[in-house]
């Protein structure tokens, strides 16, 4: 896995996709993750994002594609 630039992740929100293998996260644009500690930041118009999805299946480590959110103001 190779990461670069800033990184924020929702580590509070683990989830589980029961037997209808769905998952749901609300993202707030005005208080985004950014970095290890709790920091966060706004997305500012004209911003794009990317947000794949990090989960578990039999103990394996899967990112799934991202999607990228472009703001609007």
């Amino acid at each position: 896995m190779c990461l670069g630039g800033d990184i924020g992740r929702y580590a509070q929100s683990v989830l589980n996709s029961g037997p209808g293998g769905t998952m749901a996260q609300p993202v707030d644009a005005g208080a985004l993750p950014l970095g290890t500690a709790p920091f966060t930041t706004s997305a500012a118009a004209g911003d794009t994002w990317y947000f794949p999805f990090w989960h578990r299946d039999t103990g394996a480590n899967i990112f799934t594609e991202a999607i990228d959110v472009t703001f609007t103001p």
